[in-house]
Protein backbone atom coordinates (compact mmCIF):
# COMPACT_ATOMS: atom_id res chain seq x y z
CA UNK A 1 0.00 0.00 0.00
CA UNK A 2 1.27 3.46 -0.91
CA UNK A 3 0.97 5.88 2.02
CA UNK A 4 3.44 8.61 1.05
CA UNK A 5 4.57 9.83 -2.36
CA UNK A 6 7.92 11.59 -2.21
CA UNK A 7 8.95 13.96 -4.99
CA UNK A 8 12.58 15.13 -4.79
CA UNK A 9 13.12 18.59 -6.25
CA UNK A 10 16.04 20.88 -6.87
CA UNK A 11 13.90 23.95 -7.47
CA UNK A 12 14.01 23.65 -11.26
CA UNK A 13 11.15 23.40 -13.78
CA UNK A 14 12.86 20.25 -14.96
CA UNK A 15 12.23 18.56 -11.60
CA UNK A 16 8.55 19.48 -11.71
CA UNK A 17 7.86 17.01 -14.51
CA UNK A 18 7.54 14.32 -11.83
CA UNK A 19 4.65 16.17 -10.22
CA UNK A 20 1.67 15.47 -12.53
CA UNK A 21 2.03 11.70 -12.09
CA UNK A 22 2.77 12.05 -8.38
CA UNK A 23 -0.24 14.34 -7.82
CA UNK A 24 -2.62 12.10 -9.75
CA UNK A 25 -1.40 8.99 -7.93
CA UNK A 26 -1.76 10.71 -4.56
CA UNK A 27 -5.31 11.66 -5.46
CA UNK A 28 -6.17 8.10 -6.52
CA UNK A 29 -4.54 6.37 -3.56
CA UNK A 30 -5.22 8.91 -0.82
CA UNK A 31 -1.48 8.96 -0.11
CA UNK A 32 0.27 11.93 1.42
CA UNK A 33 2.26 13.97 -1.11
CA UNK A 34 5.63 15.31 0.02
CA UNK A 35 8.05 17.64 -1.72
CA UNK A 36 11.63 17.17 -0.56
CA UNK A 37 14.61 19.36 -1.25
CA UNK A 38 18.06 18.98 0.24
CA UNK A 39 20.20 21.82 1.51
CA UNK A 40 23.83 20.88 1.10
CA UNK A 41 26.53 22.34 3.34
CA UNK A 42 28.55 25.08 1.66
CA UNK A 43 31.88 24.05 0.17
CA UNK A 44 35.02 25.01 2.06
CA UNK A 45 37.17 27.83 0.70
CA UNK A 46 39.12 26.86 -2.41
CA UNK A 47 42.36 27.66 -0.63
CA UNK A 48 43.11 27.35 3.10
CA UNK A 49 44.69 30.79 2.77
CA UNK A 50 41.35 32.38 1.93
CA UNK A 51 40.01 34.18 4.98
CA UNK A 52 36.34 35.02 5.21
CA UNK A 53 35.36 37.93 7.42
CA UNK A 54 33.53 37.00 10.63
CA UNK A 55 30.56 34.75 10.04
CA UNK A 56 30.36 35.43 6.29
CA UNK A 57 30.25 31.73 5.38
CA UNK A 58 27.44 31.08 7.85
CA UNK A 59 25.45 34.08 6.63
CA UNK A 60 25.88 32.92 3.04
CA UNK A 61 24.70 29.42 4.01
CA UNK A 62 21.69 30.82 5.88
CA UNK A 63 20.71 32.96 2.88
CA UNK A 64 20.82 29.94 0.55
CA UNK A 65 18.77 27.86 3.00
CA UNK A 66 16.16 30.63 3.27
CA UNK A 67 15.94 30.86 -0.52
CA UNK A 68 15.47 27.09 -0.83
CA UNK A 69 12.81 27.09 1.88
CA UNK A 70 10.95 29.91 0.09
CA UNK A 71 11.19 28.01 -3.23
CA UNK A 72 9.62 24.95 -1.56
CA UNK A 73 6.85 27.06 -0.06
CA UNK A 74 6.06 28.61 -3.45
CA UNK A 75 5.99 25.19 -5.14
CA UNK A 76 3.68 23.82 -2.47
CA UNK A 77 1.27 26.70 -3.03
CA UNK A 78 1.37 26.22 -6.79
CA UNK A 79 0.56 22.51 -6.42
CA UNK A 80 -2.34 23.30 -4.10
CA UNK A 81 -3.71 25.97 -6.42
CA UNK A 82 -3.41 23.78 -9.53
CA UNK A 83 -4.41 20.39 -8.16
CA UNK A 84 -6.31 20.98 -4.93
CA UNK A 85 -3.82 18.91 -2.96
CA UNK A 86 -1.66 20.55 -0.31
CA UNK A 87 1.61 18.65 -0.13
CA UNK A 88 3.96 18.59 2.80
CA UNK A 89 7.32 20.23 2.17
CA UNK A 90 10.62 19.25 3.74
CA UNK A 91 14.02 20.88 3.48
CA UNK A 92 16.45 18.15 4.49
CA UNK A 93 20.12 18.71 5.32
CA UNK A 94 23.24 16.94 4.08
CA UNK A 95 24.63 15.55 0.85
CA UNK A 96 21.76 15.20 -1.59
CA UNK A 97 21.62 11.51 -2.39
CA UNK A 98 22.47 10.36 1.14
CA UNK A 99 19.95 12.72 2.74
CA UNK A 100 17.18 11.64 0.36
CA UNK A 101 17.97 7.96 0.88
CA UNK A 102 17.83 8.36 4.67
CA UNK A 103 14.52 10.18 4.51
CA UNK A 104 13.00 7.62 2.14
CA UNK A 105 14.18 4.78 4.39
CA UNK A 106 12.52 6.48 7.37
CA UNK A 107 9.19 6.87 5.53
CA UNK A 108 7.03 3.71 5.63
CA UNK A 109 5.21 2.60 2.48
CA UNK A 110 6.77 5.31 0.34
CA UNK A 111 6.75 5.68 -3.43
CA UNK A 112 9.36 7.98 -4.97
CA UNK A 113 8.58 9.87 -8.18
CA UNK A 114 11.54 11.73 -9.66
CA UNK A 115 12.53 13.36 -12.93
CA UNK A 116 15.63 12.13 -14.67
CA UNK A 117 17.56 13.35 -17.66
CA UNK A 118 17.62 10.03 -19.52
CA UNK A 119 20.56 11.01 -21.71
CA UNK A 120 22.43 14.20 -22.47
CA UNK A 121 22.41 17.70 -21.07
CA UNK A 122 24.84 18.91 -18.41
CA UNK A 123 22.16 21.11 -16.88
CA UNK A 124 20.18 17.97 -16.16
CA UNK A 125 23.03 15.83 -14.86
CA UNK A 126 22.48 16.64 -11.18
CA UNK A 127 18.93 15.33 -10.88
CA UNK A 128 19.68 12.46 -13.24
CA UNK A 129 22.55 11.24 -11.09
CA UNK A 130 20.37 11.48 -7.98
CA UNK A 131 17.69 9.36 -9.67
CA UNK A 132 20.35 6.81 -10.63
CA UNK A 133 21.62 6.66 -7.08
CA UNK A 134 18.18 6.26 -5.51
CA UNK A 135 17.23 3.43 -7.87
CA UNK A 136 20.39 1.62 -6.80
CA UNK A 137 20.14 2.24 -3.07
CA UNK A 138 16.61 2.54 -1.67
CA UNK A 139 14.10 -0.16 -0.93
CA UNK A 140 11.07 1.95 -1.85
CA UNK A 141 9.80 1.70 -5.44
CA UNK A 142 10.97 4.57 -7.64
CA UNK A 143 9.19 5.93 -10.69
CA UNK A 144 11.60 7.73 -13.00
CA UNK A 145 9.94 10.29 -15.29
CA UNK A 146 11.62 11.67 -18.38
CA UNK A 147 10.71 15.36 -18.77
CA UNK A 148 9.43 16.87 -21.97
CA UNK A 149 10.50 20.21 -23.36
CA UNK A 150 7.36 22.08 -22.34
CA UNK A 151 6.68 23.25 -18.79
CA UNK A 152 4.95 20.63 -16.65
CA UNK A 153 1.19 21.17 -16.34
CA UNK A 154 0.39 20.54 -12.68
CA UNK A 155 -3.37 20.59 -13.31
CA UNK A 156 -3.35 17.94 -16.07
CA UNK A 157 -3.57 14.26 -15.16
CA UNK A 158 -1.24 12.12 -17.28
CA UNK A 159 -2.59 8.87 -18.73
CA UNK A 160 -1.86 5.58 -17.01
CA UNK A 161 -4.18 3.12 -18.70
CA UNK A 162 -1.71 0.45 -19.72
CA UNK A 163 1.31 -0.92 -17.86
CA UNK A 164 3.97 -3.32 -19.10
CA UNK A 165 5.61 -5.34 -16.32
CA UNK A 166 8.73 -7.24 -17.38
CA UNK A 167 9.64 -10.53 -15.72
CA UNK A 168 12.27 -13.17 -16.37
CA UNK A 169 10.96 -16.10 -14.33
CA UNK A 170 13.05 -15.29 -11.26
CA UNK A 171 12.00 -14.38 -7.74
CA UNK A 172 14.31 -11.38 -8.07
CA UNK A 173 12.34 -9.93 -10.99
CA UNK A 174 9.07 -10.57 -9.14
CA UNK A 175 10.05 -8.02 -6.48
CA UNK A 176 8.40 -5.42 -8.70
CA UNK A 177 4.97 -7.06 -8.49
CA UNK A 178 3.64 -5.54 -5.26
CA UNK A 179 4.30 -1.97 -6.36
CA UNK A 180 3.05 -2.63 -9.89
CA UNK A 181 -0.20 -4.17 -8.63
CA UNK A 182 -0.76 -1.27 -6.21
CA UNK A 183 -0.46 1.21 -9.08
CA UNK A 184 -2.59 -0.88 -11.44
CA UNK A 185 -5.38 -1.03 -8.88
CA UNK A 186 -5.17 2.69 -8.12
CA UNK A 187 -5.26 3.65 -11.79
CA UNK A 188 -7.49 0.78 -12.99
CA UNK A 189 -4.77 0.09 -15.53
CA UNK A 190 -4.46 -2.99 -17.71
CA UNK A 191 -1.23 -4.91 -17.11
CA UNK A 192 0.75 -6.86 -19.68
CA UNK A 193 3.31 -9.24 -18.23
CA UNK A 194 6.16 -9.40 -20.72
CA UNK A 195 8.93 -11.99 -20.81
CA UNK A 196 11.75 -11.79 -23.35
CA UNK A 197 13.35 -15.10 -24.28
CA UNK A 198 16.94 -14.62 -25.37
CA UNK A 199 18.45 -18.10 -25.89
CA UNK A 200 22.23 -17.92 -25.82
CA UNK A 201 22.53 -19.45 -29.27
CA UNK A 202 20.81 -16.46 -30.83
CA UNK A 203 23.38 -14.09 -32.25
CA UNK A 204 21.14 -11.32 -33.55
CA UNK A 205 17.55 -10.13 -33.89
CA UNK A 206 17.11 -11.61 -37.39
CA UNK A 207 18.03 -15.06 -36.15
CA UNK A 208 15.70 -14.64 -33.16
CA UNK A 209 12.80 -13.84 -35.47
CA UNK A 210 13.54 -16.85 -37.66
CA UNK A 211 13.69 -19.27 -34.72
CA UNK A 212 10.86 -17.83 -32.64
CA UNK A 213 8.32 -20.37 -33.89
CA UNK A 214 10.56 -23.42 -34.20
CA UNK A 215 10.73 -26.46 -31.97
CA UNK A 216 14.14 -25.31 -30.78
CA UNK A 217 12.48 -22.74 -28.55
CA UNK A 218 9.05 -24.35 -28.22
CA UNK A 219 9.72 -26.04 -24.88
CA UNK A 220 11.23 -22.91 -23.37
CA UNK A 221 8.36 -20.83 -24.66
CA UNK A 222 5.78 -23.22 -23.22
CA UNK A 223 7.43 -23.06 -19.80
CA UNK A 224 7.48 -19.25 -19.99
CA UNK A 225 3.80 -19.15 -20.92
CA UNK A 226 2.90 -21.39 -17.99
CA UNK A 227 4.91 -19.19 -15.65
CA UNK A 228 3.39 -15.91 -16.86
CA UNK A 229 -0.11 -17.38 -16.84
CA UNK A 230 0.31 -18.23 -13.17
CA UNK A 231 1.47 -14.71 -12.34
CA UNK A 232 -1.39 -13.16 -14.32
CA UNK A 233 -3.96 -15.39 -12.61
CA UNK A 234 -2.67 -14.34 -9.18
CA UNK A 235 -3.09 -10.62 -9.90
CA UNK A 236 -6.49 -11.14 -11.53
CA UNK A 237 -7.70 -12.44 -8.16
CA UNK A 238 -6.83 -8.98 -6.79
CA UNK A 239 -8.96 -7.29 -9.42
CA UNK A 240 -6.26 -6.39 -11.96
CA UNK A 241 -6.92 -6.89 -15.67
CA UNK A 242 -3.88 -8.78 -16.94
CA UNK A 243 -2.56 -10.45 -20.08
CA UNK A 244 0.75 -12.08 -21.05
CA UNK A 245 3.15 -11.69 -23.94
CA UNK A 246 6.37 -13.50 -24.85
CA UNK A 247 8.96 -12.15 -27.26
CA UNK A 248 12.03 -13.97 -28.57
CA UNK A 249 14.89 -11.55 -29.10
CA UNK A 250 18.65 -11.44 -28.76
CA UNK A 251 18.50 -7.97 -27.18
CA UNK A 252 16.14 -7.95 -24.16
CA UNK A 253 16.33 -4.22 -23.39
CA UNK A 254 15.66 -3.20 -26.96
CA UNK A 255 12.82 -5.72 -27.21
CA UNK A 256 11.17 -4.36 -24.04
CA UNK A 257 11.36 -0.77 -25.28
CA UNK A 258 10.05 -1.70 -28.71
CA UNK A 259 7.14 -3.67 -27.25
CA UNK A 260 6.23 -0.87 -24.83
CA UNK A 261 6.18 1.76 -27.55
CA UNK A 262 4.29 -0.38 -30.08
CA UNK A 263 1.66 -1.23 -27.46
CA UNK A 264 1.37 2.38 -26.23
CA UNK A 265 2.40 1.61 -22.65
CA UNK A 266 1.98 4.49 -20.23
CA UNK A 267 4.32 2.92 -17.66
CA UNK A 268 7.06 0.29 -17.73
CA UNK A 269 7.83 -1.68 -14.57
CA UNK A 270 10.78 -3.92 -13.73
CA UNK A 271 13.15 -4.87 -10.94
CA UNK A 272 16.84 -4.12 -10.84
CA UNK A 273 19.51 -5.94 -8.89
CA UNK A 274 20.90 -2.98 -7.00
CA UNK A 275 24.51 -4.05 -6.72
CA UNK A 276 26.82 -7.07 -6.83
CA UNK A 277 26.55 -10.66 -8.01
CA UNK A 278 27.33 -12.06 -11.43
CA UNK A 279 23.92 -13.75 -11.56
CA UNK A 280 22.32 -10.31 -11.33
CA UNK A 281 24.22 -8.68 -14.18
CA UNK A 282 21.51 -9.37 -16.75
CA UNK A 283 18.70 -7.90 -14.68
CA UNK A 284 20.70 -4.83 -13.74
CA UNK A 285 22.02 -4.04 -17.22
CA UNK A 286 18.63 -4.51 -18.85
CA UNK A 287 16.95 -2.31 -16.24
CA UNK A 288 19.52 0.46 -16.74
CA UNK A 289 19.11 0.40 -20.53
CA UNK A 290 15.33 0.37 -20.29
CA UNK A 291 15.26 3.26 -17.83
CA UNK A 292 17.57 5.39 -19.97
CA UNK A 293 15.81 4.60 -23.23
CA UNK A 294 12.14 4.66 -22.24
CA UNK A 295 10.11 7.72 -23.23
CA UNK A 296 7.42 6.76 -20.72
CA UNK A 297 7.78 6.65 -16.89
CA UNK A 298 9.60 3.59 -15.53
CA UNK A 299 8.76 1.99 -12.19
CA UNK A 300 11.82 0.31 -10.67
CA UNK A 301 12.28 -1.75 -7.53
CA UNK A 302 15.70 -2.54 -6.12
CA UNK A 303 15.35 -6.29 -5.64
CA UNK A 304 18.41 -6.60 -3.44
CA UNK A 305 17.19 -3.95 -0.99
CA UNK A 306 13.67 -5.36 -1.01
CA UNK A 307 14.92 -8.89 -0.34
CA UNK A 308 17.15 -7.70 2.50
CA UNK A 309 14.25 -5.86 4.12
CA UNK A 310 11.98 -8.89 3.78
CA UNK A 311 14.64 -11.12 5.35
CA UNK A 312 14.99 -8.67 8.23
CA UNK A 313 11.27 -8.78 8.90
CA UNK A 314 11.26 -12.57 8.78
CA UNK A 315 14.15 -12.69 11.25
Amino acid sequence: MIRTIIVPTDGSEFAEHALPLAIATARRTGARLELVRVHEPPPPPISPDVLLPGDALQRWDDAIRDSERESLRALRERVEAAAGIRPDALLAEGMVQEALARHIADTPDALVVISSHGRGGLARAWLGSVADGLVRSVRAPVIVVRPREEVAALDVEPPLRRMVVTLDGSATAERVLDAAVDLALAWKAKVTFLLVLFPLWLSDRKEAAELAGTSRVAAVREAAENYLSGVAEDVRRNGVEAEIEIVVDANPASAILKFAEEHHADLLALATHGRGGAARVYLGSVADKVRRGAPMPVLMVNAAAEAAAAAGKAG
